[in-house]
């Protein structure tokens, strides 16, 4: 989806009205990738854990890879 978008924005070129559309996508990759350096392991292991413990079942990585 990204590569159509992209392309489109180089269109701007030619069309001025893309021109918006390329400054709406590069602001919304930088929020993006902002939003994706906030995550952490520690972070995704905690919920990991949050919806194991949820399902009531226990979860041993050893065994469930063991195979």
């Amino acid at each position: 989806m990204a590569r159509g978008i992209r392309r489109i924005a180089r269109r701007k070129k030619f069309c001025p009205r893309f021109a918006q559309l390329d400054k709406t996508f590069e602001e919304a990759e930088a929020l993006l990738l902002k939003r994706l350096g906030e995550v952490t392991l520690a972070a995704l292991a905690k919920g990991f854990k949050k919806r194991i413990a949820a399902r009531g079942a226990p979860h041993e990585l050893e065994r469930a890879h063991a195979s």
